[in-house]
């Protein structure tokens, strides 16, 4: 899979969750935990902090904060 796809997908799985399960850089961390084995995607790095940074980079700008 191409990682802009399993982005994609990440991110709309993540904003698919009830609002009460993704407050925290917490629930950020156990989604990207649950889904890391589930998309396979290129690229270089820890495929678990590339997940956990879009996440986070997401909540921030949802949330007005810069990045």
């Amino acid at each position: 899979m191409k990682q802009v796809d399993a982005k994609r997908e990440i991110l709309r799985e993540w904003r698919a969750l009830p609002e009460k399960r993704r407050q925290t850089q917490d629930d950020a961390t156990r989604f990207a935990f649950s889904v890391v084995n589930k998309y396979k995607f290129g690229g270089t790095g820890d495929p678990y902090q590339t997940i956990r940074a879009w996440i986070l980079r997401d909540m921030s700008l949802r949330r007005g904060l810069p990045d």
